[in-house]
């Protein structure tokens, strides 16, 4: 099972938490994220394809989106 815990640490203190998280023996990762990383691997892999040139955007006017949505 994958659980993730999000802390909001100071700084000063994100070297202990980290180590602290890690002396904890059913933890197997512990990771400093930087500041708005994404980290879903959906978004990222959409992100890649997009940056990669493999996605063909479709372009639509914000009009014609809220029409979309409204119909929906």
């Amino acid at each position: 099972m994958l659980c993730q815990l999000e802390l909001d640490v100071v700084d000063k203190k994100e070297a202990f938490a980290k180590d602290f998280f890690s002396s904890i023996s059913f933890v197997k990762n512990v990771r400093i994220l930087k500041e708005r990383e994404i980290t879903n691997p959906k978004v990222l892999s959409r992100i890649n394809r997009y940056e990669t040139g493999r996605t063909n955007l479709l372009p639509m006017s914000f009009s014609a989106l809220k029409k979309d949505l409204v119909n929906a």
